[in-house]
């Protein structure tokens, strides 16, 4: 099956959300500090590569 922009894009929220959870558990139990850093780092790059589509009907000026 094909895999359109909307099925990526769900995939990359999912996983980016996963991410988000992973960071704030890190927090939560005092992780170190390279850790933090690593996982922040992920949920960076997902991010950017969200961003990199537009959102339909929003004015892309």
């Amino acid at each position: 099956m094909k895999e359109t922009t909307t099925d990526y894009l769900m995939i990359l929220h999912r996983q980016y959300m996963a991410e988000v959870g992973r960071f704030i558990k890190a927090l939560k139990e005092n992780a170190s500090r390279n850790e933090l850093i690593l996982i922040r780092t992920n949920v960076k790059k997902l991010l950017a590569e969200i961003r990199r589509y537009p959102i339909k009907g929003k004015d892309n000026k």
